[in-house]
Protein backbone atom coordinates (compact mmCIF):
# COMPACT_ATOMS: atom_id res chain seq x y z
CA UNK A 1 0.00 0.00 0.00
CA UNK A 2 1.64 3.62 -0.84
CA UNK A 3 2.59 5.52 2.13
CA UNK A 4 -0.28 8.74 0.87
CA UNK A 5 -2.57 6.15 0.81
CA UNK A 6 -1.39 5.20 4.67
CA UNK A 7 -1.70 8.63 5.72
CA UNK A 8 -5.03 9.32 3.86
CA UNK A 9 -6.93 6.89 5.65
CA UNK A 10 -4.94 7.99 9.15
CA UNK A 11 -6.16 11.12 8.80
CA UNK A 12 -9.78 10.52 8.14
CA UNK A 13 -9.56 8.03 11.29
CA UNK A 14 -7.65 10.22 13.11
CA UNK A 15 -11.16 13.13 12.23
CA UNK A 16 -13.87 10.36 12.71
CA UNK A 17 -12.08 9.76 16.16
CA UNK A 18 -12.58 13.56 17.07
CA UNK A 19 -16.15 13.71 15.65
CA UNK A 20 -17.11 10.78 17.56
CA UNK A 21 -15.58 12.41 20.67
CA UNK A 22 -17.02 15.67 20.17
CA UNK A 23 -20.78 13.73 19.83
CA UNK A 24 -20.12 12.17 22.77
CA UNK A 25 -19.75 15.28 24.81
CA UNK A 26 -22.44 17.03 23.31
CA UNK A 27 -24.51 14.04 24.27
CA UNK A 28 -23.64 14.30 27.73
CA UNK A 29 -24.08 18.43 27.98
CA UNK A 30 -27.39 17.42 26.69
CA UNK A 31 -27.89 14.44 29.10
CA UNK A 32 -26.89 16.84 31.66
CA UNK A 33 -29.43 19.80 30.30
CA UNK A 34 -32.40 17.40 30.43
CA UNK A 35 -31.45 15.70 33.37
CA UNK A 36 -31.08 18.70 35.97
CA UNK A 37 -33.58 21.24 33.30
CA UNK A 38 -35.92 21.98 36.18
CA UNK A 39 -33.13 23.09 38.38
CA UNK A 40 -31.80 25.72 35.82
CA UNK A 41 -34.79 27.25 35.18
CA UNK A 42 -35.78 27.24 39.28
CA UNK A 43 -32.91 28.46 39.86
CA UNK A 44 -32.84 31.59 37.00
CA UNK A 45 -36.53 31.99 37.97
CA UNK A 46 -35.15 32.30 41.31
CA UNK A 47 -32.41 34.22 40.89
CA UNK A 48 -34.20 36.96 38.76
CA UNK A 49 -36.72 37.40 41.61
CA UNK A 50 -34.72 37.66 44.59
CA UNK A 51 -32.59 40.58 42.16
CA UNK A 52 -36.13 42.32 41.50
CA UNK A 53 -37.04 42.55 45.39
CA UNK A 54 -33.37 43.55 45.91
CA UNK A 55 -33.92 46.26 43.50
CA UNK A 56 -36.57 48.29 45.00
CA UNK A 57 -33.71 48.57 47.82
CA UNK A 58 -31.35 50.57 45.86
CA UNK A 59 -31.66 53.89 45.12
CA UNK A 60 -32.88 55.53 41.86
CA UNK A 61 -30.43 57.63 40.29
CA UNK A 62 -31.11 60.48 37.42
CA UNK A 63 -28.91 61.84 34.87
CA UNK A 64 -28.32 64.98 33.81
CA UNK A 65 -25.74 66.16 31.26
CA UNK A 66 -24.57 69.75 29.65
CA UNK A 67 -22.42 70.25 26.37
CA UNK A 68 -20.14 72.80 25.85
CA UNK A 69 -17.87 73.62 23.63
CA UNK A 70 -14.63 75.56 23.78
CA UNK A 71 -13.44 78.91 21.78
CA UNK A 72 -10.16 78.77 19.97
CA UNK A 73 -8.13 80.83 22.07
CA UNK A 74 -6.60 82.31 18.61
CA UNK A 75 -9.47 84.05 17.15
CA UNK A 76 -10.19 86.55 19.56
CA UNK A 77 -9.92 89.21 16.85
CA UNK A 78 -12.86 86.72 14.48
CA UNK A 79 -14.66 86.62 17.19
CA UNK A 80 -17.51 88.53 15.41
CA UNK A 81 -16.81 87.69 12.07
CA UNK A 82 -15.82 84.13 12.48
CA UNK A 83 -16.48 82.45 15.50
CA UNK A 84 -14.82 79.28 15.67
CA UNK A 85 -15.12 75.92 18.30
CA UNK A 86 -12.47 74.66 19.88
CA UNK A 87 -9.70 72.20 18.92
CA UNK A 88 -8.25 69.57 20.43
CA UNK A 89 -5.67 71.31 22.53
CA UNK A 90 -8.26 73.71 23.99
CA UNK A 91 -10.74 70.83 24.76
CA UNK A 92 -7.72 69.33 26.64
CA UNK A 93 -7.03 72.15 28.59
CA UNK A 94 -10.76 72.71 29.28
CA UNK A 95 -10.70 69.11 30.61
CA UNK A 96 -7.88 69.83 32.94
CA UNK A 97 -10.05 72.64 34.13
CA UNK A 98 -13.22 70.83 35.00
CA UNK A 99 -11.00 68.18 36.74
CA UNK A 100 -9.58 70.48 38.68
CA UNK A 101 -9.45 69.63 43.09
CA UNK A 102 -10.15 73.23 43.38
CA UNK A 103 -13.40 73.28 41.22
CA UNK A 104 -14.14 69.91 42.49
CA UNK A 105 -13.99 71.04 45.95
CA UNK A 106 -16.16 74.14 45.06
CA UNK A 107 -19.07 72.08 43.64
CA UNK A 108 -18.62 70.20 46.84
CA UNK A 109 -18.92 72.90 48.84
CA UNK A 110 -21.72 75.38 47.08
CA UNK A 111 -23.99 71.89 46.96
CA UNK A 112 -22.81 70.23 50.55
CA UNK A 113 -22.42 66.89 49.21
CA UNK A 114 -20.91 66.09 52.37
CA UNK A 115 -24.34 65.19 53.98
CA UNK A 116 -25.87 63.90 50.37
CA UNK A 117 -23.17 61.07 50.66
CA UNK A 118 -23.76 61.00 54.30
CA UNK A 119 -20.21 60.55 54.91
CA UNK A 120 -18.65 60.39 58.69
CA UNK A 121 -15.88 63.33 59.25
CA UNK A 122 -14.59 61.25 62.00
CA UNK A 123 -13.59 58.51 60.10
CA UNK A 124 -10.62 58.29 58.61
CA UNK A 125 -10.07 58.34 54.82
CA UNK A 126 -13.61 60.38 54.56
CA UNK A 127 -11.97 62.93 52.05
CA UNK A 128 -10.68 59.96 49.91
CA UNK A 129 -14.03 58.44 50.01
CA UNK A 130 -15.61 61.73 49.09
CA UNK A 131 -13.76 62.27 45.99
CA UNK A 132 -14.43 58.51 45.24
CA UNK A 133 -18.14 59.01 45.37
CA UNK A 134 -18.11 63.22 43.29
CA UNK A 135 -15.41 61.28 40.69
CA UNK A 136 -18.50 58.30 40.04
CA UNK A 137 -21.18 59.99 40.05
CA UNK A 138 -20.00 63.38 38.13
CA UNK A 139 -18.49 63.00 35.09
CA UNK A 140 -16.33 65.09 32.23
CA UNK A 141 -15.99 63.23 28.86
CA UNK A 142 -14.89 64.62 25.09
CA UNK A 143 -16.76 63.31 22.61
CA UNK A 144 -15.62 62.99 18.97
CA UNK A 145 -16.91 66.61 18.24
CA UNK A 146 -14.51 68.07 20.50
CA UNK A 147 -16.90 69.06 22.82
CA UNK A 148 -16.85 68.32 26.64
CA UNK A 149 -19.86 66.81 27.90
CA UNK A 150 -20.43 67.44 31.32
CA UNK A 151 -22.84 64.43 33.51
CA UNK A 152 -24.09 64.04 36.70
CA UNK A 153 -26.20 60.81 37.78
CA UNK A 154 -27.24 61.63 41.21
CA UNK A 155 -30.78 60.11 43.15
CA UNK A 156 -32.10 63.69 43.35
CA UNK A 157 -32.93 65.03 39.64
CA UNK A 158 -32.68 68.48 40.58
CA UNK A 159 -29.81 68.21 42.23
CA UNK A 160 -28.19 66.69 39.52
CA UNK A 161 -29.29 69.68 36.54
CA UNK A 162 -28.35 72.20 39.28
CA UNK A 163 -24.85 70.64 39.30
CA UNK A 164 -24.32 70.64 35.87
CA UNK A 165 -25.58 74.03 35.38
CA UNK A 166 -23.34 75.41 37.63
CA UNK A 167 -20.44 73.45 36.66
CA UNK A 168 -21.12 75.46 33.03
CA UNK A 169 -21.28 78.58 34.29
CA UNK A 170 -18.43 78.26 37.00
CA UNK A 171 -16.01 77.16 34.53
CA UNK A 172 -16.20 80.51 32.82
CA UNK A 173 -15.34 81.97 36.46
CA UNK A 174 -12.73 79.81 36.84
CA UNK A 175 -10.74 80.33 34.13
CA UNK A 176 -10.92 84.46 33.88
CA UNK A 177 -9.79 83.92 37.54
CA UNK A 178 -7.02 82.04 36.81
CA UNK A 179 -6.05 84.47 33.76
CA UNK A 180 -7.02 87.36 35.81
CA UNK A 181 -4.32 86.18 38.45
CA UNK A 182 -1.04 85.25 35.93
CA UNK A 183 -2.05 87.88 34.37
CA UNK A 184 -1.91 90.59 37.27
CA UNK A 185 0.99 88.79 38.31
CA UNK A 186 2.36 90.08 34.89
CA UNK A 187 1.19 93.57 35.40
CA UNK A 188 2.81 94.04 38.40
CA UNK A 189 6.62 92.56 36.68
CA UNK A 190 5.83 95.31 34.17
CA UNK A 191 4.96 98.26 36.26
CA UNK A 192 8.30 97.46 38.51
CA UNK A 193 10.08 97.23 35.85
CA UNK A 194 8.77 100.48 34.33
CA UNK A 195 9.06 102.30 37.73
CA UNK A 196 13.05 101.14 37.67
CA UNK A 197 13.98 102.31 34.66
CA UNK A 198 12.40 105.52 35.70
CA UNK A 199 14.03 105.70 38.64
CA UNK A 200 17.48 105.31 36.64
CA UNK A 201 16.84 107.48 34.41
CA UNK A 202 15.83 110.17 36.62
CA UNK A 203 18.96 110.43 38.66
CA UNK A 204 20.71 110.74 35.89
CA UNK A 205 19.21 113.74 34.91
CA UNK A 206 20.09 114.95 38.41
CA UNK A 207 23.46 114.36 37.92
CA UNK A 208 23.25 116.27 34.50
CA UNK A 209 21.69 119.26 35.87
CA UNK A 210 24.51 119.32 39.09
CA UNK A 211 26.76 120.38 36.53
CA UNK A 212 24.97 123.59 35.45
CA UNK A 213 22.36 125.69 37.64
CA UNK A 214 19.89 126.88 35.02
CA UNK A 215 16.99 128.85 35.16
CA UNK A 216 15.29 127.71 32.28
CA UNK A 217 15.94 123.89 33.40
CA UNK A 218 13.79 122.49 31.31
CA UNK A 219 15.95 122.68 28.02
CA UNK A 220 18.87 121.51 29.71
CA UNK A 221 19.17 118.02 27.94
CA UNK A 222 17.41 119.11 24.47
CA UNK A 223 19.73 122.03 24.13
CA UNK A 224 22.63 120.12 24.30
CA UNK A 225 21.12 117.03 22.38
CA UNK A 226 20.68 120.09 19.27
CA UNK A 227 24.60 120.99 20.43
CA UNK A 228 25.22 117.54 19.53
CA UNK A 229 23.20 117.58 16.17
CA UNK A 230 25.35 121.06 14.90
CA UNK A 231 21.76 122.69 15.15
CA UNK A 232 20.16 125.54 17.02
CA UNK A 233 20.63 126.14 20.88
CA UNK A 234 20.90 128.28 23.37
CA UNK A 235 24.69 129.13 24.87
CA UNK A 236 23.42 129.86 28.18
CA UNK A 237 21.72 126.61 28.75
CA UNK A 238 24.81 123.94 27.32
CA UNK A 239 27.85 122.78 28.92
CA UNK A 240 30.70 121.54 26.53
CA UNK A 241 32.06 118.68 28.90
CA UNK A 242 32.92 115.25 27.88
CA UNK A 243 30.74 114.70 31.00
CA UNK A 244 28.33 115.87 30.15
CA UNK A 245 28.38 114.00 26.86
CA UNK A 246 28.34 110.54 28.46
CA UNK A 247 25.64 111.64 31.16
CA UNK A 248 23.51 112.35 27.78
CA UNK A 249 24.20 109.26 25.61
CA UNK A 250 23.36 107.14 29.24
CA UNK A 251 19.74 109.62 29.45
CA UNK A 252 18.63 108.77 26.03
CA UNK A 253 19.83 104.88 26.23
CA UNK A 254 17.21 104.89 29.68
CA UNK A 255 15.15 106.93 27.69
CA UNK A 256 14.39 104.58 25.07
CA UNK A 257 14.10 101.80 27.34
CA UNK A 258 11.71 103.38 30.11
CA UNK A 259 9.30 103.97 26.60
CA UNK A 260 9.88 100.57 25.51
CA UNK A 261 8.92 99.14 29.08
CA UNK A 262 5.71 101.70 28.89
CA UNK A 263 4.82 100.09 25.91
CA UNK A 264 4.89 96.41 27.23
CA UNK A 265 2.84 97.83 30.14
CA UNK A 266 0.39 98.94 28.32
CA UNK A 267 -0.20 96.43 26.40
CA UNK A 268 -0.36 94.32 28.96
CA UNK A 269 -3.40 96.21 30.76
CA UNK A 270 -5.11 95.75 27.39
CA UNK A 271 -4.67 92.46 27.68
CA UNK A 272 -6.38 92.35 30.79
CA UNK A 273 -9.11 94.45 29.93
CA UNK A 274 -10.13 92.50 27.47
CA UNK A 275 -12.97 89.95 27.81
CA UNK A 276 -12.08 86.63 27.72
CA UNK A 277 -13.44 84.51 25.49
CA UNK A 278 -16.40 81.86 27.21
CA UNK A 279 -17.81 78.36 26.54
CA UNK A 280 -19.82 78.01 23.75
CA UNK A 281 -22.88 76.44 25.66
CA UNK A 282 -24.44 73.89 23.69
CA UNK A 283 -27.10 72.06 25.89
CA UNK A 284 -28.08 72.96 29.29
CA UNK A 285 -28.92 70.40 31.77
CA UNK A 286 -32.27 69.85 32.65
CA UNK A 287 -33.89 67.68 35.68
CA UNK A 288 -34.77 63.92 34.46
CA UNK A 289 -38.08 62.39 34.07
CA UNK A 290 -36.37 59.06 33.92
CA UNK A 291 -34.06 57.41 36.39
CA UNK A 292 -31.48 55.65 34.57
CA UNK A 293 -30.31 53.13 37.18
CA UNK A 294 -31.29 50.54 39.28
CA UNK A 295 -33.28 48.53 36.08
CA UNK A 296 -35.00 45.74 36.86
CA UNK A 297 -34.39 43.63 33.48
CA UNK A 298 -30.88 44.31 33.86
CA UNK A 299 -30.62 43.22 37.20
CA UNK A 300 -32.67 40.33 36.88
CA UNK A 301 -30.80 39.00 34.06
CA UNK A 302 -27.52 39.63 35.73
CA UNK A 303 -29.16 37.81 39.29
CA UNK A 304 -30.78 34.72 37.19
CA UNK A 305 -27.42 34.24 35.05
CA UNK A 306 -25.47 33.95 38.36
CA UNK A 307 -27.82 32.32 40.55
CA UNK A 308 -28.21 29.35 37.14
CA UNK A 309 -24.32 29.54 37.46
CA UNK A 310 -24.18 28.98 41.21
CA UNK A 311 -26.48 25.95 41.06
CA UNK A 312 -24.91 24.33 37.75
CA UNK A 313 -21.36 24.81 39.62
CA UNK A 314 -22.99 22.73 42.88
CA UNK A 315 -24.24 20.13 40.87
CA UNK A 316 -20.93 19.86 39.02
CA UNK A 317 -19.15 19.31 42.03
CA UNK A 318 -22.17 17.26 43.56
CA UNK A 319 -21.50 14.46 40.70
CA UNK A 320 -17.85 14.57 40.40
CA UNK A 321 -18.00 14.01 44.16
CA UNK A 322 -20.06 10.98 43.95
CA UNK A 323 -18.25 9.23 41.22
CA UNK A 324 -14.90 10.22 42.72
CA UNK A 325 -16.11 8.56 46.10
CA UNK A 326 -17.93 5.35 44.27
CA UNK A 327 -14.14 5.09 42.15
CA UNK A 328 -12.58 4.76 46.12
Amino acid sequence: MPIETGIFKFKINSEMSIFLEEQEEAKGVLNFLFKHGARIIIAFVMGSVISICLTFFIPEKFRSIGIIYPPNSFAREQLISNPQFGHETETEHLLQLLESTTLRDQVIHKFDLYNYYKLDSTVLGWRQDLQLKFIGDINFLRSKYLSVVISAELTSPELAADIVNYIIDEVNHYKKKVFKENRTSEIAFYKNRVERSEGERDSVVSLIYILKDTTDAENLIENFKLRLNKENYIENEYIDSRSMEVLIKKYNLLEAQTLSFQQDFERAKDELSKPLLKNYIVDRAVPADKKVSPSFIINALIGGILFTLTILLLVILRTNYKSFKSAL
